[in-house]
């Protein structure tokens, strides 16, 4: 080797030996014997094979397999492999070996460069550690995310059931003879039922959307059959305080959309309630209006204005904060949670829109936002608003099953549906349910979900599975509100599904399509 040759090779920063045709060790460099931690060279030269143990861990014997990589390299020019040598000190160290096979003016040789592996090896395990832990936490997230979800149906569930008895005995209360004393507390009983509702409700809708588990698939709906309800409800309640109340679409908006529409009633539901809750005299205005229009991709901009009691600017800066009262004096005497707003914003943001507040402190609010939604490019807007038979005339001489395990909801249920002329038979369980429609026809089938015996999912299974039941709808009232519960229901065969507490006219909306009498 010349004089230049060896200064190259001494100078390598990398552990480097050289191997001859006959695949004995011929030379390295200063690198190999600081790698293998000898004292010079010829210990590395005469004990090569020792830096090694006899076996390596796939089994193989160390200087047999080391000899089949050499053979190897002669012939393919260069090859990688993983190697574990045992230095001077008796240490372990795993490396990195490449084979490089020489031109030389008297024959061939092998070039080893070897690399040291082991705080590459070490941070490999540290990493594997860190995975492992990581597949730990995430399999805890999702163990308490799903534990989440289901004490937030259960609550849910317990929650709207006694809430829906409370109401509905009360709405029957009403209908009986009652004298003028009666009548207002029967009244204030009902509004303080609702409130709390309401407050039942923000809560759980902001727990789910807290446990991100509050999500839905997009829907084709009609925007007048969500104008028609919002006015179906405040128009009365604002009437009663004599305020005017008016809805104000801009012509060319499309009443046919996709998106969301329970986010979209919500969101409004809301803006309106505070908008009526703060407006002693004056008016309400719900006014819809295009923002933009690209193709099918429409944003459309709602606003809902008040006259009532208004805001300072910085109060409007709090707006949206969840469970922080803008005014604490005005907290005592409107009342609240606090959480309206902050869940609003989330819907709001669920439709890929905006929210923002213009306010004047003593004249009155507007809240605005955007929600993008997807239209056909053929306007169906300026259409008239369908218009139904009244309930009663509807529904006269047909026959409804209403299964349900909870009396007070059995009782509840069936006045509703006995005003709107339905004969009523009542079922207790899924299974009672099968075995009472074998022996007679229904017009429709009322369906609690969680029931003993058999419940409303696996009932409702079963009658889809009848010819015979094909046409009947099947209508789930259940107490759970969870995200996916609808559209689980739907795709088992329900033609709706409504949340406890019932509202009549939702039920009647549901069923007015739907029955048909043979």
């Amino acid at each position: 080797m010349t004089d230049i040759a060896r200064a190259l090779l001494d100078a390598a920063p990398v552990c480097c030996c050289l191997f001859g045709e006959n695949l004995n060790i011929a030379d390295c460099n200063d690198g190999a014997v600081c790698f293998l931690g000898c004292s010079d060279k010829d210990a590395v030269l005469e004990g090569f094979n020792n830096f090694s143990p006899p076996h390596q861990p796939n089994g193989q014997k160390s200087e047999t397999l080391f000899r089949e990589y050499l053979a190897e390299a002669l012939k393919t020019d260069k090859i990688r492999f993983e190697w574990l040598f045992r230095r001077a000190d008796g240490m372990p160290m795993p490396a990195e070996i490449t084979l490089v096979r020489l031109t030389l003016s008297d024959g061939f040789a092998v070039a080893a460069y070897a690399r040291d592996m082991r705080e590459c090896k070490a941070a490999l395990e540290e990493m594997r550690v860190v995975e492992k832990e990581l597949k730990r936490a995430v399999a805890a997230a999702e163990q308490n995310a799903a534990a989440k979800t289901e004490f937030l149906a259960n609550m849910s569930h317990e929650i709207r059931t006694p809430m829906n008895g409370v109401l509905g005995m009360l709405s029957l209360l009403q209908s009986t003879p009652l004298d003028r004393r009666q009548e207002n507390y029967v009244l204030k009983a009902e509004n303080a039922a609702k409130e709390l509702m309401r407050l039942l409700t923000d809560v759980l809708d902001y727990a789910k959307m807290d446990s991100g588990i509050f999500n839905m698939d997009a829907a084709e709906f009609a925007l007048e059959e969500v104008i028609d309800e919002l006015r179906a409800v405040y128009a009365p309640k604002a009437a009663a305080k004599k305020l005017s109340f008016e809805i104000e679409l801009e012509k060319g908006v499309p009443l046919k959309l996709r998106g969301y529409p329970i986010p979209l009633n919500q969101a409004l539901f809301n803006l309106l309630y505070n908008a009526l809750k703060f407006t002693e005299k004056g008016g309400i205005t719900l006014s819809v209006k295009q923002e933009y229009r690209s193709g099918k991709i429409i944003t459309l901009h709602f606003t809902v204005k008040d006259t009532g009691i208004g805001m300072a600017e910085e109060q409007v800066r709090k707006l949206f904060t969840p469970f922080l009262q803008v005014d604490n004096s005005t907290s005592r005497r409107y009342g609240g949670a606090g959480l309206g707003l902050s869940l609003t914003r989330n819907l709001v943001n669920l439709m890929r829109g905006d929210i923002w507040c213009q306010s004047v402190l003593g004249k009155g609010s507007e809240f605005h936002f955007t929600a993008q939604f997807t239209a056909d490019a053929s306007d169906d807007s300026g259409l008239p608003h369908t218009k139904y038979l009244s309930s009663k005339d509807r529904f006269a001489g047909c026959l409804a099953l209403l299964v349900d395990d909870n009396e007070i909801n059995q009782a509840t249920a069936g006045e509703i549906l006995s005003a709107a002329g339905f004969s009523v038979d009542t079922a207790s369980n899924g299974k009672e349910a099968l075995e009472m429609l074998a022996q007679k026809y229904y017009d429709a089938v009322l369906m609690d979900i969680q029931m003993p015996v058999l419940d409303g999912y696996e009932a409702t299974a079963a009658i889809r599975k009848n010819p015979r039941y094909n046409k009947i709808p099947v209508i789930a009232m259940t107490a759970y509100a969870m995200a996916g519960d609808r559209e689980r229901a739907l795709e088992l065969g329900f033609n709706e599904y409504l949340t406890k507490p019932i509202d009549p006219a939702a039920l009647y909306a549901a069923l007015q399509g739907g029955v048909k009498r043979n």
